[in-house]
């Protein structure tokens, strides 16, 4: 059996949709009933408009449809005029329609087949009368489509069955600035919690400041995607307790400076990528001075280690949205066998170490700017034999944030 559905009207009696049903089967009179409910709100569903606008009083409309149609209270609707209507050349029956939005309105109360609104706008004054057709339709929405961060499709257009002949091989945003491809520059302030302890042979020195102004200047130089040349430049300034009973002056000035010059060789995960993730060793030079204040009794002297250094790090993107994306990093420096000297000069000979663990995350704002942050960990430490101290750390906590530049 087959079912043919058509809705006519209008003053030349014509056919303003129509649904059919090919070889139902069905032969109990639910069973049909049913699926002439489900043709008949398909064949509503055919219409260009949902309801109409039946009565206006100020700005009070009542229309014919209510949330069987769609209709929600609290939701905005259009008030469309259907200007055109293409048809089917033999059934005559609206194949297409094009809608002029004459206004909009708000609905403030949806029973199940009408509902009474206020109209919130409209082309001019009065325009909006009984008659109008108002449509339920939700604003289109899109896939994502474009280029992410890389160049690469990503969304709709990825998916194109002829994107490949369309956009050819492997292509690529145009830009008017091209990407960074010489190196980069950051500069991160923030405070770090400094702590200063020395253990003489008659007594001990503590001190701390746990809010001390710190600067961090970063910088690369990329040779190539592998090999890059890394500057860091690290700088404290403070006061913190003398910690020695009976010492003077209390607090004293204190300092932390560091250097670093090293050779970096990155692992890309990706040789294609070098944004991508990575792993990266480094091999150089560093050195870090801690100046203190000269007291008496002597609560804590100046040192300078210095040596060679040796780094294991890496970055993990993740991609927030296709041109935003977050790099979360770590990297643990260690520094070979490195010397000390002291301004007292009395300490004797000293066994040193020095070590630094940091993690961090990077934001790229956009393709040559980014918003770092840094957690960093520090340790220098020294263990003398036949002087008046038996051993000396200073540990360093910071936190600091900034802004990098890709140039």
């Amino acid at each position: 059996m087959s079912i043919l559905l058509s809705l006519i009207g209008g003053t030349e009696a014509l056919p303003l949709t129509r649904v059919t049903l090919d070889d139902f089967k069905g032969f109990e009179t639910s069973d049909l009933k049913d699926r002439f409910k489900t043709l008949f709100e398909d064949l509503k569903g055919k219409l260009p408009y949902q309801g109409t606008i039946r009565s206006r009083t100020g700005q009070v409309v009542t229309i014919d449809a209510g949330s069987r149609q769609g209709v929600r209270q609290d939701s905005e609707i259009f008030v469309v005029l259907i200007s055109t209507v293409q048809r089917h050349p033999k059934f005559h029956f609206i194949t297409s329609a094009t809608r002029e939005i004459m206004g909009r309105v708000r609905i403030n109360k949806a029973d199940e087949s009408i509902s009474f609104g206020q109209v919130i706008e409209e082309k001019t004054q009065n325009l909006i009368q009984p008659g109008f057709k108002v449509t339920v339709d939700p604003n289109p929405t899109y896939s994502e489509a474009g280029f992410d961060r890389e160049g690469h499709f990503v969304g709709a257009m990825a998916n194109q069955p002829d994107h490949a002949l369309a956009f050819g091989e492997n292509p690529h945003e145009w830009s008017a600035t091209p990407r960074a491809s010489f190196g980069r520059l950051n500069l991160l302030a923030g405070f770090s919690s400094a702590n200063l302890s020395t253990s003489l042979t008659t007594d001990s020195a503590s001190s701390s400041n746990p809010l001390s102004p710190s600067v961090l200047l970063e910088g690369e130089m990329w040779i190539d995607p592998q090999l890059q040349l890394n500057l860091n430049i690290f700088d404290i300034i403070s006061k913190v307790p003398n910690g020695l009973s009976g010492s003077v002056p209390d607090p004293l000035n204190f300092q932390f400076q560091q250097l670093d010059l090293t050779l970096g060789y990155n692992f890309l995960a990706d040789e294609s990528d070098f944004f991508g993730a990575k792993f990266h060793v480094q091999f150089g030079f560093s050195q870090a001075s801690v100046f203190v204040q000269d007291s008496v009794p002597s609560a804590h002297t100046s040192k300078t280690y210095s040596g060679l250094a040796m780094g294991l790090g890496g970055g993990f993107p993740i991609r927030i949205s296709p041109r935003k994306i977050l790099v979360l990093g770590a990297q643990f420096n260690y520094h070979l066998s490195p010397g000390m000297s002291e301004s007292s000069g009395t300490y004797g000979p000293s066994s040193n170490q020095m070590s630094q663990f940091n993690f961090s995350g990077e934001y790229y704002w956009t393709e040559k700017i980014l918003l770092r942050g840094i957690l960093n960990f520090e340790q220098l430490s020294s263990s003398f034999s036949g002087g008046p101290a038996s051993s000396a750390s200073a540990n360093f906590t910071s936190l600091l944030f900034g802004v990098g530049f890709l140039f």
